[in-house]
């Protein structure tokens, strides 16, 4: 059903805060049940993947990515050469804002639900209706980074490597990073985005990031980041300016925005299905101090290029 709601969501890395402006629409068509499927494309592990998924695999990336390259330069030069870890589960906290042609707006569920990448077979969740008559050229997937999801993975050196990190252990008490007695480590996906993972890198002050990731948004247009100012409805559908009829959303930054094929929904649709999948395979970067015994300044981050493995896909029933 379509209406007008206010629409703050809150996110610090893969954080977002969306901030309704005015948004409605106006499908000619009935309302349709939307769901989401999540993936882990790895290859070889056993794991379902999205057919014909459309990707940023392979593109150019835009000046935007910058900020990242001189932050994993420096972590390479400081640090030395990772190790990869691909975790056991990821499990995101997030919702989606679904964007017509004509720079309309459906938000399908008001509440943030959550996306198991790392799902046998993968993993479904129903978010919402949406209505047809409509074109979907533009897709906003925002991820909570504190809030809900769980990465969980074997921590190198165990519980003890665990509570001498001095970044991850001091912040067990809040519930965004916690270890087991087995080593097996429980983190926020917000912990292992670059913004956040400065704190315990003793980043140099003037090679700050300018923000965290907010926003995964899919769209018009070619692989970019953007690390300053807002994305709207209409810039994600290739429109060139504000909608005459004036429904609007901003998305805060900073975002990564990978290219998406649009998509009919046709009066005669069912049931619509957003495919999302990624790549886990060594999608956390381990910097080691060296030594073997003492943790104290591990970096643990999500690897450079991490959205090249994202890949999505929405099919009509």
């Amino acid at each position: 059903m379509r209406n007008m709601v206010k629409f703050i969501g809150v996110v610090a890395v893969v954080v977002i805060t969306g901030l309704l402006m005015s948004a409605c629409g106006d499908g000619s068509g009935s309302d349709i049940p939307v769901r989401v499927r999540a993936y882990d494309n790895s290859q070889g592990r056993g794991r379902s993947v999205a057919l014909n998924a459309r990707s940023g695999m392979g593109m150019m990336r835009s000046s935007g990515f910058s900020e990242y390259d001189t932050f994993y330069t420096w972590l390479g030069s400081n640090k030395g050469t990772p190790t990869q870890i691909t975790p056991d589960k990821f499990v995101l906290y997030g919702n989606i804002v679904f964007v017509a042609s004509d720079g309309y707006w459906e938000r399908p569920s008001i509440n943030y639900f959550e996306i198991d990448f790392s799902q046998p077979g993968g993993y479904t969740v129903d978010i919402g209706d949406i209505p047809t008559g409509i074109t979907c050229s533009g897709i906003a997937l925002s991820i909570s980074s504190f809030d809900g999801g769980a990465i969980e993975f074997a921590w190198p050196g165990g519980k003890v490597g665990f509570d001498t990190n001095v970044f991850y252990a001091g912040s067990g008490g809040g519930g965004i990073a916690t270890c087991t007695g087995a080593g097996i480590a429980t983190v926020k996906i917000g912990v292992l985005d670059p913004y956040m993972a400065i704190t315990a890198a003793s980043y140099p002050d003037n090679l700050l990031l300018s923000s965290p990731l907010r926003t995964i948004a899919y769209g018009v247009g070619t692989e970019k980041r953007y690390s300053n100012g807002g994305i709207h409805t209409w810039e994600l559908v290739g429109l060139d300016g504000f909608p005459s009829h004036g429904h609007n959303i901003l998305l805060d930054p900073s975002y990564v925005f990978i290219p998406l094929e649009a998509k009919p929904i046709p009066s005669s649709a069912t049931s619509v299905t957003i495919h999302i999948s990624w790549n886990l395979d060594g999608i956390i970067s381990h910097y080691d101090n060296g030594t073997s015994t003492d943790y104290s300044d591990d970096i643990f981050v999500l690897k450079n290029d991490w959205w090249e493995g994202l890949q999505i896909n929405i099919t009509v029933q």
